[in-house]
């Protein structure tokens, strides 16, 4: 398996897990636990998808 297939693999996994977080998001009680899980989860969406743009950029290059 290669370094990008990985990093595809694992951002379907965090796709899942904010999905997971969002359909138990309570808004008539919100905590903070809740909102920083789902905060985390944007945030490594977000470090995964630029991953795979510099692995792309790599593949371009050389």
């Amino acid at each position: 398996m290669t370094i990008k297939a990985f990093t595809y693999v694992i951002l379907i996994m965090a796709l899942g897990v904010f999905i997971y977080n969002l359909l138990e998001l309570d808004l008539s009680n919100p905590d903070k636990s809740s909102i920083i899980g789902i905060v985390g989860n944007v945030l490594v969406i977000i470090s995964l998808v630029l991953s795979i743009l510099n692995l792309k950029n790599k593949e371009k290059r050389g």
